[in-house]
């Protein structure tokens, strides 16, 4: 795309993952006062959280990864946990049937979710900390195997709430499925599950918002830890779907196509002027 251009468009990235972590920084810290310690001050866990998304940034991204690998799992267990305590209460009238007549009404409810896997682009910013560089089959394998295993994820997450509240309930619930999480219990005897999921979920919150910090630093410089950092605190942030398949899909989509004009061109231009050495 040029030197310019690609400079002005990694720009434009590293504000929309900044963006991006403010907006989970917010939402985190209403959560957690809204759910777990409602009466405390939603700044008081944004404080707290930033404090050890510094110590995180700090460090070195691979221990970070490593880490979020293992909680991956223990989030992913947990889904399926809730999903399983929450099937008996789950109505099939709320669900089924689906036609023809119901696509689009499905797809554009769908669109938040396509987002996240827009998510998929910052992370290849991160490409140059990736020790194994010449191994692009792991790239294809465990993309494809995240990709595969979000997808199902969503989809259970999506028919278990619309499932216990029905669709023109969840439309009207900031969040559906932590309200779904609440009507959980084992046994009817047990405390309810929704503190320890939603420390789990805390989890996945902190894991998206320093790659997020991650990309940005990449992108801009690391020098800009300590002001970023602060920064978060008083940015809002802004999450939009439709922005994200912008940003995650049809930007990269239109690089490779310019890309690959481009060599057209060269290769044309080349067999044009043989005494010209081709470009590689």
């Amino acid at each position: 795309m040029g030197r310019f251009s690609a400079r002005v468009l990694g720009f434009i990235y590293a504000a929309w993952a900044f963006l991006l972590a403010g907006f989970y920084l917010r939402a985190f810290s209403e959560k957690f006062a809204g759910f777990i310690m409602p009466g405390v001050m939603p700044a008081f866990f944004a404080v707290s959280l930033l404090a050890l998304i510094y110590i995180i940034l700090r460090g070195r991204l691979q221990s970070f990864a490593d880490l979020s690998g293992i909680f991956f799992y223990i989030v992913l267990l947990a889904l399926v946990v809730i999903a399983g305590f929450q099937l008996p209460k789950v109505k099939a009238e709320n669900v089924l049937p689906v036609t023809i007549f119901d696509t689009a009404g499905v797809l554009w409810g769908a669109l938040p979710l396509l987002g996240v896997f827009a998510f998929i682009t910052p992370l290849l910013f991160l490409g140059g900390e990736i020790e194994d560089k010449k191994d692009l089959r792991k790239w294809r394998k465990y993309g494809l195997y995240s990709a595969g295993v979000l997808l199902v994820t969503n989809l259970l997450i999506f028919a278990v709430t619309v499932g216990v509240f029905g669709s023109h309930l969840t439309v009207k619930m900031s969040e559906p499925f932590l309200m779904s999480v609440k009507t959980v219990s084992v046994l009817d005897s047990l405390e309810r599950l929704e503190s320890v999921f939603l420390l789990l979920w805390v989890v996945a919150d902190l894991a998206i918002i320093v790659l997020f910090m991650f990309v940005f630093l990449r992108l801009t410089s690391q020098k800009l830890i300590i002001p970023a950092v602060i920064a978060l605190y008083f940015i809002p942030g802004f999450n939009d779907a439709l922005l994200n398949l912008i940003m995650g899909v049809a930007v990269p989509v239109s690089a490779i196509i310019i890309y690959a004009l481009r060599a057209l061109l060269r290769r044309d231009s080349s067999k044009t002027n043989p005494t010209q050495p081709q470009a590689d």
